[in-house]
């Protein structure tokens, strides 16, 4: 029902008022009351929404302003299409129906969470009455949309839509990283929580074949991923959730065929001093690394590995120092390849020979070879024996019983050659400073010459992001070269003589850096009172290390029980992570220890205890024990503690009774919830690897399976200041990480749950470069004035020179926010053409940014008029306002002009302008009138300038 009502002037009521209401040709009832003397209630129900026609006539003469034009609306009729899954960090956009409401505005508000979302309504250019809905979801879950159309709220607001986020699910395994040909690959693809979407996966060959593969839930919320490699090659391995990427996708898995490398060259015989040499062929074997090793009786020669002649194609020798078997091991991808391992018997040259002058490291415990040469005089001295810390311990060397022979028994003396080694090489390097190094810690090697010049040396020494630097210390024809490295990785080691490089360089000693290596989760839960790690009989032990930031070394480990060895075995897991497992036999003491290329973690060794679990105790109170210094004393504002141990008085509830002057106070007993020990371990980080700087990095952070209670912070350090880090609480068991890096490099990421680094932590983002906002283009006729009937919405947008960063572009035109495209030309798609199509006049707001910040010019402004006499009137008043040479001066009608005009005026002007002349001038007064002009864009016109001074009145209409 729709009121309205009329007042008529007194004494003019001789006739009925006649309102007859027009519904499209259809007459609606219209009941009329009058309400006093004058005044008229008209009433009436439109049956449907749009225009309706109100004719109000009274004595038979039509009212002022009749007929009325009135607009009825529906609001049941407005409905929301096109929920599509909408995901984090890209723009979502819903479509609202009004189409059959009728005329009408609509309003919409996104909140999740509590807090409201920006978004913006812009109408459907191809479709009467559709509205488009944008706004950027940021955090993952439900998110309510509430539409109002003319103010009133539409059936079934706020629709509730749900975001997802990809970027929580994570892949891990071997199966996306490197395995072997025609072997089961498979990898586990993990939600984090995110069990709306479901999991797709496509493989893909080096062919192009697509490879097939099987998905299966498993009982913990994962899925695995199953898939056979027929193909040697890299695969791309696309992951999806809800049809979304998820983090990290595209994998790409290197498949190897270990079964295709082959070694060539290698001889079954040879000698004592004279090199050995052979090759190692990869180059249909697939990507991946070749490791050798020669030991002979135990003890490891040195060796050298290049590949200069071709790719995959490797040089391997060295010189065999000692007589008897040696044994070659070659793995690739460290599985052995075909043959391995090798034995070469090396046999004497056919002159006696003593081991070389040289110095040799041994373990505890090791023998050495028995001597091969005459000592014809005594010789009586100390041994000179260097040791490096390895742990608390004794040190015994002693000499092995030996049978003395003097000079005067032999029968014969024969010349023999100590020290002597064979080939044409100026120069030899030797020592454990080429083979393994150790972060920050001083490492040398060795350097012989023919003839001791220094000159003719020639030592680099490159880590993988720094340069070493090194000393070279001269003792007659040997050098001494020391170095400290400060990062973990394989060092490249180039030393030349003589402008030529020596035999086995470039060397690559491994560094690295076994107090980095992290025992991950809360181990102090699994502690009991002496500090033991408490074990249990038959049950798996499981200890998880995070070696990521220790360097490409290997982790050995050895339990000890009371009587006997214990099995450990130690397997590889995803992003670094090694894990410890065995299993105890017999109860008792076990020692633990944790070795990272041959060196101690810093918490080991670690004690464990070994008990049987029993059943469960009977519930005994006298087994409850209690105590602390807060059952004796407290003082006043001061925390007081005292500890309550119940652990063998069986099951039972915890209940805490507080008396006052011996009665109990109200609500006792207290019912105390013991929860479960916070477990740092089990936080998930949806990772950051990389960005830009100056632009946020987001992510989130699970703690839902680690337990609640505990305190989340974060910290990152650049390369030379800290970049500031937020936690934003969701309220769900997960927050929001804001990155917000100012400087580009490497930055160290640290987050710790419960004062305990998460998994991973800390991490390493790359910021790659700094966007220069200022270095972006805008140009084009869209950014300028228009006549909308051939208007042309298109600009270019150039960011060749403004570094990484993204390019985000917005209209606003008189009705909000429409749909912009952008589309990507040139080198790298650097260039950006950008289209809009504006279909009302009015003025429009061009924003243009380059990572979040406001490119030059931006924001554009522009106007759009129906006309091409408006638009002159626009530029006019344009020139007028940027133009100090214009000015005017009215008294009465008559208007002084001193400007600067795009056409010739006749020198014999009349200054008093006729009726008929002013039609023509009329565009004078309009850039007079400056009633517009503060909206107007103030740009130079190029024209043909003509100066004039008229004085003319302006005729009387």
């Amino acid at each position: 029902m729709l009121f309205f009502w009329r007042s008529l002037w007194e004494g003019a009521f001789l006739m009925p008022l006649i309102v007859p209401v027009d519904d499209q040709g259809q007459l609606v009832p219209c009941d009329v009351t009058e309400e006093k003397q004058g005044l008229y209630k008209c009433s009436y129900t439109p049956h449907r929404s749009g225009s309706h026609r109100i004719e109000v006539s009274y004595d038979g003469s039509e009212a002022v302003g009749s007929p009325y034009i009135s607009e009825a609306f529906d609001v049941t009729k407005v409905h929301l299409v096109n929920r599509h899954r909408l995901v984090v960090g890209k723009e979502a956009t819903v479509e609202v129906d009004a189409s059959r409401a009728g005329r009408g505005n609509i309003d919409v508000n996104v909140t999740t969470t509590g807090r409201r979302v920006p978004s913006s309504v812009a109408r459907s250019p191809s479709q009467t009455g559709v509205y488009s809905v944008t706004f950027f979801p940021e955090i993952q879950g439900p998110h309510d949309i509430q539409v109002l159309f003319n103010g009133i709220p539409v059936q079934g607001s706020p629709f509730r839509v749900n975001v997802l986020d990809p970027g929580r699910v994570t892949a891990f395994g071997s199966g996306i990283q490197s395995v072997p040909i025609n072997r089961q690959a498979h990898f586990t693809v993990d939600p984090n929580g995110e069990h709306r979407g479901t999991v797709t996966a496509t493989i893909n060959a080096p062919s192009g074949r697509r490879v097939p593969c099987t998905i299966a839930p498993t009982y913990d919320g994962t899925y695995a991923i199953q898939y056979l490699p027929t193909e040697v090659g890299q695969h791309r391995i696309d992951v999806n959730f809800s049809d979304h990427p998820i983090s990290g996708s595209p994998f790409y898995c290197n498949v190897y065929d270990v079964s295709k490398v082959t070694v060539s060259k290698l001889p079954g015989v040879g000698y004592e001093g004279r090199e050995i040499r052979f090759q190692v062929d990869t180059g249909h074997a697939g990507m991946g690394t070749v490791d050798v090793e020669v030991t002979c009786e135990g003890n490891r020669i040195p060796h050298y590995m290049s590949s200069r002649e071709a790719p995959r194609l490797y040089n391997v020798g060295f010189m065999p120092e000692d007589v008897g078997v040696h044994k070659i091991t070659i793995t690739f991808n460290q599985e052995p390849v075909p043959g391995s391992p090798f034995f070469v018997d090396v046999r004497d040259s056919g002159h006696p020979r003593a081991p070389p002058r040289r110095s040799r490291t041994f373990s505890l415990g090791e023998k050495h070879n028995d001597a091969r040469a005459m000592v014809v005089k005594p010789v009586v001295s100390k041994p000179i024996v260097e040791t490096v810390d390895v742990g608390v311990g004794s040190l015994n060397i002693r000499t092995l019983q030996a049978q003395v022979i003097t000079e005067e028994e032999f029968t014969k003396l024969k010349k023999i050659i100590v020290g002597a080694k064979g080939g044409k090489a100026k120069a030899t390097a030797s020592g454990e400073g080429l083979y393994r190094c150790f972060q920050n810690t001083p490492a040398q090697f060795i350097v012989e010459t023919t003839d001791g010049k220094s000159d003719r040396l020639d030592v680099k020494i490159n880590g993988p992001n720094t340069i070493a630097k090194h000393k070279i210390q001269q003792d007659g024809s040997r050098f001494y070269v020391s170095f400290t490295p400060v990062e973990v990785g394989i060092f490249d080691i180039y030393v030349g003589y003589d402008g030529t490089e020596i035999d086995g360089s470039p060397f690559h000693p491994v560094v690295v850096n076994p107090s980095k290596v992290q025992l991950l989760g809360e181990l102090r839960r699994l502690l009991d009172k002496k500090g033991r790690i408490l074990l249990f009989i038959r049950e798996t032990c499981f200890i998880l290390l995070d070696t990521a930031e220790a360097g490409p070394g290997k982790v050995k480990a050895s339990v000890q029980g009371p009587s006997r060895q214990t099995p450990v075995q130690v397997g590889q897991e995803n992003g670094g992570k090694q894990r410890i497992s065995f299993v105890p036999e017999e109860e008792g003491k076990h020692l633990i220890e944790i070795l990272f290329s041959d060196a101690h973690i810093p918490s080991s060794p670690i004690y464990g205890l070994a008990k049987k679990r029993t059943s469960a105790l009977p519930v005994d109170h006298t087994k409850v024990v209690v105590w602390g210094e807060g059952l004796r004393k407290a003082q006043v504002a001061r925390t007081a503690e005292f500890t309550l141990d119940g652990s063998q008085a069986g099951k039972g509830s915890y209940l805490l009774n507080i008396t006052w002057s011996g009665k109990k106070i109200n609500g006792a007993p207290f019912k105390v919830s013991v929860t479960k020990p916070i477990d740092s371990a089990r936080v998930v980080f949806s990772g950051l690897k990389w960005g830009f700087g100056g632009q946020a990095l987001r992510a989130t952070v699970d703690i839902r399976k680690a337990g609640r209670g505990g305190k989340l912070a974060a910290r990152c350090l650049g390369p030379s200041k800290p970049a500031r880090v937020d936690l934003t609480d969701n309220f769900n068991g997960t927050f929001l990480l804001c990155l917000h890096p100012v400087e580009k490099g490497k930055h160290k990421l640290e987050i710790k749950y419960d004062g305990s680094y998460i998994p991973g932590s800390p991490f390493i983002v790359n910021i790659v470069g700094y966007p220069d906002p200022a270095k972006v283009k805008a140009f084009g006729p869209g950014l300028s004035n228009g006549v909308l009937g051939r208007f042309v919405g298109e600009f270019v947008c150039e960011t060749v020179e403004a570094g990484p960063g993204q390019l985000k572009v917005r209209v606003h035109g008189p009705k909000g926010a429409f749909n912009v495209q952008m589309t990507p030309t040139g080198p790298k798609g650097r260039t950006v053409i950008v289209r809009y199509d504006p279909t009302e006049p009015g003025e429009y707001a061009i924003d243009v940014k380059w990572s979040e910040i406001h490119v030059p010019g931006s924001p554009f402004r522009i106007i759009l008029v129906d006309s091409e006499e408006e638009l002159q009137d626009l530029e006019l008043e344009a020139r007028a306002a940027s133009n100090p040479s214009i000015r005017r001066s009215q008294s009465g009608d008559s208007i002084a002009l001193d400007a600067d005009l795009e056409e010739e005026v006749p020198e014999k002007a009349s200054p008093i302008l006729t009726a008929n002349e002013w039609p023509r001038m009329r565009y004078v007064g309009r850039a007079i009138r400056r009633s517009t002009s503060e909206r107007l864009l103030q740009r130079p016109t190029r024209t043909r300038k003509f100066s004039f001074k008229k004085a003319f009145s302006k005729p009387k209409m």
